[in-house]
């Protein structure tokens, strides 16, 4: 899972802004989901 989450993160340039959006979307609730 930590793989899946963290991959995307170390690309510097998404080739498409919405889905940087969805993946910090994502991260959101995972940390709101685990705090």
């Amino acid at each position: 899972m930590a793989d899946f989450v963290f991959t995307p993160l170390q690309n510097p340039a998404p080739q498409n802004p919405a889905d940087n959006d969805i993946m910090r979307e994502i991260l959101r609730q995972l940390v709101k989901g685990r705090s």
